[in-house]
């Protein structure tokens, strides 16, 4: 079918090319960086994850389930990692990775 001299096919095609698949991150369990920005209205991982990956200034995120506000972003500059039981750091690999 072709729609406005576009094949549908072809739109399809190109919507399923460019999609993003969730965030890529590399996960370090036990482990943190100092210097993380409160993000006291996010609730769950995917929500943070998903946040982080949207804003181009975030490079990792802290992610501290024992902790009142358990999302903590990484802005423009990541410190060194440290030791810290409970709490698992997650550094950005690929904001938009191609769809599966």
């Amino acid at each position: 079918m072709v729609l406005f001299g576009v094949l549908i096919t072809d739109f399809y095609t190109h919507v399923a090319s460019t999609a993003c698949s969730p965030p890529l991150f590399d996960e370090f369990i036990d482990s943190s960086v100092s210097g993380g920005v409160a993000q006291s209205e996010i609730g769950t991982l995917e929500q943070c994850q998903g946040q982080c990956a949207a804003n181009n200034e975030c490079l990792a995120l802290d992610w501290d389930v024992g902790a009142s506000t358990q999302c903590w972003f990484h802005l423009n500059n990541v410190g060194s990692r440290r030791d810290s039981p409970g709490v698992v750091h997650y550094a950005l690999v690929d904001r938009c990775p191609r769809g599966k």
